[in-house]
């Protein structure tokens, strides 16, 4: 099959590294994934397919769509259409998703039939055409070390850390303290402090609700008041909620207490199986 390669390593850079960590240094747990797909994958990458006479793009995401709307894929568990949720019902009409209509352990069966190499090939993760990497030491390529201090709820000192920026609301691991479980409850990245709090179960760490700018809504049919379920990280559950517009963007209140909403982070919203869009979480409210 002859094929043709193209390259977009200096607009990944400037549109999703760039992004990355810049949203690191601002506090912030952004998803590079999703903005990849966004920024590369389905406009520049395509765009570039269209002039060399493609019309339709195929890709190996566990989705699926129909008529321009986007839906899960068969697998529960290697569905990808949370990654997908920022596309338009113009690009999906021009893309398929083959083996989004497949479980995981189906696709290698038919690749082992077909004599794939790739067969058996161990799943891979990691940042968006970067691989597998250790976030936080990917960061220090970028963001400086500063020494700070790591205080619990009553705000006495109990720590030290060495960048605010590199770390994430509800991160456990990493923190080099004694007398935990500790999580981290809040950061002030301004003035490098982290703090923390002793166990999962503290009403800080659970959000009641949150606002969503910069959504992506998918399809018609979508009306205010919303109900449907979100999704807020992955992997991750869907949890019910409730959407209202109001002059800030989108005010999310989920119908149970959620563990560790951080800004940035990426909320997906769902009717089913169909996916109704997805947009960035800028504000928490949490218990306490």
């Amino acid at each position: 099959i002859p094929s043709r390669s193209v390259n977009f390593e200096r607009e990944y850079a400037r549109n999703v590294l760039r992004y990355f960590f810049s949203e690191y240094r601002a506090g912030r747990t952004p998803n590079p994934d999703v903005r990849c797909n966004r920024e590369i994958k389905f406009s520049r990458f395509f765009r570039a397919a269209k002039k060399m006479g493609c019309h339709v793009m195929a890709t190996g995401h566990y989705a699926q769509t129909r008529d321009g709307r986007l839906y899960r894929g068969v697998d529960p568990v290697k569905d990808q259409s949370y990654f997908l949720s920022m596309l338009t019902p113009q690009q999906l009409r021009h893309t398929l998703f083959p083996i989004g209509a497949y479980r995981k352990n189906d696709v290698r069966r038919l690749a082992e039939q077909l004599g794939l190499p790739n067969a058996r090939k161990k799943d891979s993760q990691g940042i968006c055409f970067v691989g597998p990497v250790r976030v936080k030491q990917f960061l220090q390529e970028r963001l400086r070390r500063r020494r700070g201090d790591i205080q619990d709820d009553s705000g006495r000192r109990i720590g030290g850390h060495d960048g605010a920026w590199y770390y994430t609301i509800g991160q456990r691991e990493g923190l080099g303290l004694s007398g935990g479980p500790w999580y981290i409850y809040a950061k002030d990245v301004r003035g490098n402090v982290l703090y923390v709090v002793r166990g999962r179960t503290s009403p800080r760490l659970y959000a009641d609700t949150a606002v969503v700018t910069g959504v992506n809504w998918i399809g018609g049919g979508i009306t205010f008041p919303l109900s449907a379920s979100v999704k807020i990280r992955t992997p991750g559950e869907t949890v019910a909620c409730r959407v209202e517009k109001n002059t800030r963007g989108y005010c999310v209140r989920f119908r149970e207490p959620q563990f560790a909403v951080a800004a940035g982070q990426v909320a997906v919203f769902y009717r089913g199986k169909r996916v109704l869009g997805g947009g960035t979480i800028r504000q928490t409210h949490t218990l306490l």
